[in-house]
């Protein structure tokens, strides 16, 4: 898994040398996993404040630092390695004491990604009306519903912002931190919602939201700007 991982990262330095260098963030107070940071500590003696209280040490640390985006990429590749031959847990039962295994999924593996396919779809489904999928164990396969909503109308809403809003190219955390906090801090959603319910006279069930966020295309021939650079879909 190494040696892939390193592969991969080759690859990313080799379309995008100007991004592989650049730290994951720099703004302080930052929220980084601890595989991602990079951290001095200094012991310090602290003397109690009375005569008879005992003193003690502590741990402090004196620098912290993100990591490159490349090292970010490679050490995220290498601590998935435990979980690629998938995940589960062992259970056993307070009736008759039998251990048990459930098998886990998580965003990495093929079948939470037909979950979530499967779930966009009845979504669709009961708000536009639709056909259940034919199977065996439901008893509404092949059944027709009528949507929610009759008449819909759908729009897709896209945030992001330019890597290099001063010229100066801002790394890939703080970038993507400040396009998520548009929505409730930046006064998107407020704007969404009075053009939903006071220009449009829509009562606050007859309209609905699904965010998602991706990444600008990673295209090695025409980048662009922002590739790699996060961007935020909304779907009205």
């Amino acid at each position: 898994m190494a040696d892939r991982a390193a592969e991969c990262v080759e690859e990313f330095r080799e379309k995008y040398p100007y991004l592989a260098g650049r730290p994951l963030s720099e703004r302080d107070g930052q929220t980084l996993r601890s595989e991602l940071v990079e951290t001095d500590r200094v012991e310090e003696h602290v003397q109690g404040e009375r005569e008879w209280e005992r003193g003690f040490s502590v741990d402090r640390v004196e620098r912290a630092e993100s990591v490159t985006w490349a090292e970010g990429l490679f050490r995220f590749l290498t601590a998935r390695q435990p979980y690629d031959d998938g995940l589960g847990g062992r259970f056993e039962s307070r009736y008759d004491g039998e251990t048990f295994t459930v098998d886990f999924d998580d965003c990495w593996t093929s079948s939470y990604g037909d979950e979530q396919a499967a779930k966009n779809a009845a979504f669709q489904r009961q708000l536009m009306g639709g056909t259940y999928p034919e199977s065996e164990d439901s008893a509404r396969s092949g059944e027709h519903v009528e949507g929610e909503w009759g008449d819909v109308a759908t729009i897709m809403l896209t945030r992001t912002g330019s890597s290099k809003p001063d010229g100066e190219r801002v790394p890939p955390v703080d970038h993507g931190d400040r396009v998520a906090r548009t929505w409730s801090q930046g006064d998107v959603y407020d704007v969404v919602r009075n053009a939903a319910e006071y220009h449009l006279g829509l009562e606050s069930e007859q309209w609905g939201y699904v965010r998602g966020d991706d990444v600008h295309g990673l295209d090695a021939e025409n980048p662009g700007e922002n590739a790699c650079y996060a961007v935020s879909y909304t779907h009205l």
